[in-house]
């Protein structure tokens, strides 16, 4: 958005910057909410609150094993992926491999 203060042109950076934050809270809350409804994921205490504000706990049945997920999702998705990782009793089941 372009602004004119003193017969100047500016753009207007900060509403950019703050409807970007809006469109990266949107997605990510489509995000959490699929999570939610699909696999029954559990809001968790994130490890690393500024680069990843939302940690969740994805159970998964395999064959003869329950393995928990956890999804970190990033500030910044969809434009970062999401960091999965096995949680540690899940981790225990299958190491070493």
């Amino acid at each position: 958005m372009l602004y004119r203060h003193q017969n100047h042109l500016y753009w207007g950076i900060m509403d950019d910057l703050h409807n970007l934050k809006v469109i990266y809270e949107s997605q990510r809350d489509i995000a959490i909410k699929y999570l939610q409804k699909q696999y029954d994921a559990r809001i968790l205490v994130s490890e690393n609150v500024d680069n990843y504000p939302i940690s969740l706990a994805v159970t998964i049945p395999l064959d003869t094993l329950i393995v928990t997920l956890i999804v970190d999702i990033p500030f910044n998705f969809p434009d970062t992926f999401p960091k999965v990782k096995l949680d540690e009793q899940s981790f225990d089941k299958f190491f070493p491999i």
